[in-house]
């Protein structure tokens, strides 16, 4: 979201509010995973602080009028060789109901823009954090073992955390 996830009361959430970026974040494993995590945070944190997220923002509406052929080129050709898109979206920590029934899951996934070959989608719902991995085969053959390694660092985070996460 290009207003840093947060929305105002009343406001909603449209494609013409939405903007990506592609950017390179650090990734030494000589660093603990919430140092890591730092450095990735301020490095995007950074990023988004440039005209490059309104010009996302406005580049998305254009490319959505043009020819889904015409997009998809455009797209191809100006990423910069992106190994993978992540996308979050935190939901309500009570579950809610939909035409009188309560919502079980909630779980995204990401349709993967033209030429990245690796999507992560990360969401909570109701007190439980969703990953979903939409990859290539030739980019990630086994996405049970990649998984295992995005848990991986949850769990190097959540022991590794300065604050006592308690149960909900």
């Amino acid at each position: 979201h290009s207003e840093g996830g947060l929305l105002k009361e009343g406001q909603t959430v449209g494609h013409h509010r939405l903007g990506a970026f592609f950017a390179s974040v650090p990734s030494d494993l000589k660093f603990t995973a919430a140092q890591r995590l730092e450095k990735v945070h301020a490095s995007l944190n950074e990023m988004q602080q440039t005209p490059l997220v309104m010009l996302s923002r406005v580049g998305a509406r254009v490319l959505s009028l043009l020819p889904v052929s015409w997009a998809t080129g455009f797209l191809q050709t100006a990423q910069p060789n992106a190994a993978f898109m992540v996308t979050n979206a935190r939901g309500p920590s009570r579950r809610i109901h939909f035409g009188g029934r309560e919502v079980e899951v909630s779980q995204g996934f990401v349709a993967l823009p033209p030429g990245v070959p690796i999507g992560v989608s990360i969401s909570t719902y109701a007190g439980n954090l969703n990953i979903s991995v939409t990859a290539e085969p030739w980019a990630v053959p086994d996405a049970e073992k990649f998984l295992s390694w995005i848990l991986d660092e949850y769990k190097f985070l959540y022991t590794e955390s300065p604050v006592a996460l308690q149960p909900v």
